[in-house]
């Protein structure tokens, strides 16, 4: 069973990778600061071709402060790790989460299908290769 969290809980570890505290529960604290560096971090060195290409300059993670909606989405970011089994070769039968008020739950919950149904629209996947493919044959 894996516990995760926002909130410290007093005699529980705090750290964001699962941390045993019995033989049969694990828990994991969402810090969604250095969540929100870390992501940003590597989105910037996974990109960093395109933004060489722009010109752009990167962000250091120590100037990087979290934006509205990081909580959110590292929430979802760790549940989704979770369920995949990332952390554990097993993979955990029962995930504990400690949610909002559930309209705000229902909403967070409801968020990763409401954009890829977003998505979908905006950007049909042969507008998205075709996208892609666009600096790749600029340079060419």
């Amino acid at each position: 069973t894996l516990l995760v969290s926002a909130e410290p809980i007093p005699g529980f570890p705090s750290g964001p990778e699962p941390t045993a505290v019995t033989d049969r529960l694990d828990h994991a604290r969402i810090d969604s600061g250095a969540h929100f560096r870390a992501e940003l971090t590597e989105l910037q060195q996974r990109a960093s071709s395109v933004l060489d290409l722009v010109g752009a300059g990167r962000l250091d993670g120590e100037e990087l402060t979290e934006l509205p909606g990081a909580p959110q989405l590292a929430l979802l970011h760790t549940l989704h790790r979770a369920a995949a089994g990332d952390w554990s070769t097993a993979g955990y039968d029962t995930l504990v989460v400690d949610l909002p008020p559930l309209d705000q739950a229902l909403a967070l919950l409801a968020l990763p299908e409401q954009l890829r149904r977003y998505l979908r629209r905006l950007l049909p996947a042969e507008r998205q290769a075709a996208r892609a493919l666009r600096p790749v044959l600029a340079q060419l």
